[in-house]
């Protein structure tokens, strides 16, 4: 058959069959990579939409928790007005009138808060999980917490306040050479006394009724709080209130970030001075000397004026778990110096429980495989 045809023609079918074979090799590879260039980018798009979409749901979900760190924060400029000027103690420029004398006057006048010694567990019973903490009562590995709740009332906390009476390092409320000064705001405590102290005492009793309305209300709040700037000494309000540690630690991540610009004022946020009240950073100590301006988040919060800020997670500072906070800087709306922080804290298993929320209102489209099958 070879020799009719030719050897001229059979090497003429040679070429063309091995050119038709190495065409459709290399179109077959083209092919191939075309689906796999296809694939990714169908991947990446898809990819894409739902890392949008999953952002648009857990900012949707957050609004709450936004909106409530922004109502804390006004709720407390409406309290605090004029600091630290002279009348600002005093409420001298609070934005409301008595009818009765015509004077500025706070409408609220709360008990004192008490320290954190002096509460006690009050959450003893389903009944009473149920009715004050809602669906946190179901999170198990919150029940440490739990178990050293009250949900009665906030506490005031500032540098070394303790129990005089207590001399067993292990047992709440101790703190070394603890007397009565200790917890006595009106002389600025015993440690780092600050003149600004006295007058955030009421102030914080005030404050800590709404404190506990929000966590009602929110629940994913582990806890919130309002922590002062106090002439760079740090002092708070805190809800729920439970009792602190001398034996447990928190690490410094000093207060350098003072010496930035506050921009409301065109100086420093902070004063030598006020400075030299932190403990320098990566340095540890008590949750019984607990300075809110030594945390991250605090700064963060002050260095982002009128921002919303999300933090964490990140250790507590008087217990054993990590935790997220949102919250916003605190600046008086006269004298625009930095009030404190806000935070509401959620804890990583809410974290969790919110982003299973988030995986329930997301559809699935696709299902990814080896691009070989």
């Amino acid at each position: 058959m070879i020799a009719g045809y030719g050897i001229t023609a059979f090497i003429t079918i040679v070429i063309v069959v091995l050119i038709a074979t190495i065409a459709a090799r290399r179109a077959g590879g083209e092919v191939k990579e075309e689906s796999k260039k296809l694939f990714q980018n169908q991947l990446d798009a898809i990819l894409q939409e739902s890392g949008l979409l999953t952002g648009a749901i857990l900012d949707k979900k957050m609004d709450n928790l936004r909106g409530s760190a922004s109502l804390l924060t006004e709720i407390v400029r409406d309290r605090i007005v004029g600091y630290p000027n002279d009348g600002w103690e005093d409420d001298k420029y609070v934005p409301f009138v008595d009818r009765d004398t015509g004077r500025r006057k706070y409408p609220l006048e709360a008990k004192l808060l008490p320290r954190d010694w002096q509460v006690t567990p009050n959450l003893r019973d389903a009944e009473s999980l149920t009715e004050h903490i809602q669906e946190r009562a179901t999170y198990k590995d919150l029940q440490p917490f739990i178990d050293i709740w009250n949900t009665e009332t906030a506490v005031f906390q500032f540098q070394g306040n303790c129990d005089p009476n207590q001399t067993d390092a292990n047992e709440t409320g101790y703190y070394p050479f603890c007397s009565d000064d200790n917890n006595n705001a009106t002389i600025g405590g015993a440690i780092n006394p600050t003149p600004t102290l006295a007058g955030l005492e009421q102030k914080a009793a005030d404050i800590g009724v709404f404190l506990k309305a929000i966590f009602e209300a929110e629940p994913l709040a582990f806890s919130v709080a309002v922590t002062f700037f106090n002439s760079g000494a740090g002092a708070g309000v805190f809800f729920p209130s439970y009792p602190v540690s001398y034996q447990s630690q928190y690490t410094s991540a000093g207060c350098d970030w003072m010496r930035n610009i506050n921009n409301n004022t065109g100086r420093p946020f902070g004063t030598e001075e006020e400075i030299d009240r932190c403990i320098p950073a990566g340095i540890s100590s008590s949750a019984r000397t607990y300075n809110g301006m030594e945390r991250a988040w605090c700064s963060d919060q002050a260095l982002h004026p009128g921002e919303i800020r999300i933090f964490g997670p990140f250790p507590g500072a008087s217990r054993k778990t990590w935790s997220l906070t949102i919250g916003k800087g605190i600046f008086d709306r006269r004298t625009g110096e930095f009030i404190g922080c806000t935070s509401i804290d959620m804890s990583l298993t809410q974290a969790e429980k919110l982003l299973d929320s988030i995986r329930k209102d997301m559809t699935i489209d696709m299902v990814v495989t080896r691009p070989d099958g």
